[in-house]
């Protein structure tokens, strides 16, 4: 079961897109390439590395703000089941399968459209390091970071641009209500309600990806209160 719902300014967007990356075999290459910054793995990794390595309370906001915008962009997903634009469209091509290996067109591999994964992880972290490192100068590479990555994922054809505008909105409104909930806020009150907030979507998401992003963040939640519980015997023990 799928939607079909799009502007006409998306479908000649993405149309007028392809159309210049074509016959240009290293622009084709290189939108590959950016989008691959916006896959999953890449913030989490860099984001357990600032928790264990660097600054404990910008990685522990930097986790939650990467983890909570995945989790409301997959009840998203769920909600309004919008069809890829090169499902929905003939005109338009899939240049760069979102699961490989599996039928660009079985939708319950692929995935839905609205909004885009890959724009809400690439967001997340970009406005954190802005957040916390605004003088640094990869700070300041937040806009054509994020813009590069969100093209990316328009002109390769598997998502329309209101996708990737309003999964990078979610993304930067969510890292700033983070980061004023964490220092207003308890984290033994604030845990068990942002779990009770991942529940919900049990009663109607029914994507692999959903689930796995809560078990990550209920996971990482019950961490952090361990080891805040512990610290002063893990201090001790060291």
């Amino acid at each position: 079961m799928a939607n079909i719902f799009q502007f006409d300014w998306e479908v000649s967007l993405i149309v007028w897109l392809q159309n210049i990356i074509e016959n240009r075999p290293f622009l084709k290459s290189l939108f590959v390439l950016l989008t691959q910054f916006g896959e999953p793995i890449l913030p989490v990794l860099l984001a357990v590395v600032v928790y264990y390595g660097y600054k404990k309370e910008w990685g522990r906001n930097m986790i939650l703000s990467f983890l909570f915008p995945q989790i409301i962009t997959d009840q998203l997903k769920n909600i309004f089941l919008r069809m890829r634009p090169y499902m929905a469209n003939e005109v338009i091509k899939c240049l760069w399968a979102p699961e490989k290996g599996y039928d660009i067109y079985d939708i319950a591999r692929q995935g839905y459209s609205f909004p885009s994964g890959h724009a809400t992880s690439i967001s997340a972290v970009m406005a954190t390091l802005y957040l916390y490192e605004r003088k640094k100068l990869f700070a300041k590479s937040y806009l054509p970071v994020v813009f590069l990555v969100c093209l990316s994922r328009v002109a390769l054809g598997v998502h329309y641009p209101t996708d990737v505008l309003t999964g990078a909105l979610i993304s930067l409104v969510a890292v700033f209500v983070f980061d004023a909930l964490i220092k207003k806020v308890s984290k033994k009150i604030l845990y068990p309600l942002l779990t009770l907030y991942c529940l919900t979507g049990v009663l109607f998401c029914h994507s692999d990806d959903y689930y796995s992003v809560i078990g990550l963040t209920m996971g990482f939640m019950l961490a952090d209160l361990f080891e805040e519980r512990n610290r002063p015997i893990i201090r001790t023990y060291h």
